[in-house]
């Protein structure tokens, strides 16, 4: 029996670079650590996704483009994007009303290239924080999957997040199953990672960490946020908690 794949993108689960040089490289991690590393989520119409965030600073920040709604192959600015910033290290959560989209010029819905978007919001503040993105992925030994989530989205409670500490290895089963990975091994991670749904609102399956770091040194830096996973038993991670969760690194893109 033919072996039939479906692609479930981040939309259905409801730029300053570290320098390369020879960093050592820590798999420690705990929530101290992911203090110091501002982060959210994306909330569409009063409704939190499970979409990943990465930050660039207090006014834009990257998401899959295919979390967006779109006219064509407009976006919808009829929707009321938001994003909601954590505490982290300044002590303080905002969210704010996104104002413009830029979608990556080839971005490709049916492959998921270029599976990216800038959000800019708060405009009218100066920039006060920023993250800092990890680049030169083969120097990585470790990542650092986190989950973030809102208890409540009307008051912007935040859950404790849940993160997963995991090595870098080679699962054939990420090339077995994704062209585009196997054809950009470099600016892309793959791996079978799932977490528990923070939710019955969310996803009542299994759903992949939105957002993936990297330990340099003992400080966590932002790498990468989740693309899409490939199910092969069934349609939906109820079915299949194997499938390979594919991520986008954000160095690529600065």
């Amino acid at each position: 029996m033919a072996c039939i794949w479906i692609i479930v993108s981040a939309l259905w689960l409801l730029f300053l670079a570290v320098a390369s040089g020879n960093p050592r490289l820590s798999p420690r991690q705990s929530l101290q650590d992911l203090a110091k590393v501002k982060g959210g989520i994306f909330v569409k119409n009063g409704n939190q996704t499970t979409c990943g965030l990465g930050f660039i600073d207090n006014k834009a920040a990257f998401v899959s483009a295919d979390c967006l709604d779109y006219d064509g192959q407009t976006v919808k600015m009829s929707t009321n994007y938001e994003v909601y910033v954590d505490s982290a290290f300044t002590g303080s959560s905002e969210h704010y009303s996104v104002t413009n989209v830029t979608v990556h010029p080839s971005y490709n819905p049916q492959t998921r290239a270029n599976n990216i978007a800038i959000l800019e919001f708060n405009d009218n503040a100066n920039v006060s924080w920023y993250n800092y993105n990890a680049i030169a992925p083969s120097k990585w030994s470790t990542l650092v999957y986190v989950q973030r989530y809102l208890t409540d989205v009307s008051t912007a409670t935040w859950g404790t997040p849940k993160l997963l500490t995991k090595g870098i290895g080679t699962v054939s089963t990420c090339t077995d199953m994704s062209p585009l990975f196997l054809a950009n091994k470099n600016d892309m991670m793959c791996d079978q990672v799932v977490a528990d749904s923070p939710s019955d609102t969310l996803s009542q399956c299994k759903v992949p960490y939105p957002a993936i770091y990297v330990m340099f040194n003992g400080i966590l830096y932002q790498a990468g946020i989740f693309n899409y996973a490939v199910i092969t038993d069934g349609d939906s991670l109820c079915n299949d908690n194997s499938a390979p969760a594919y991520y986008t690194l954000l160095g690529n893109y600065i």
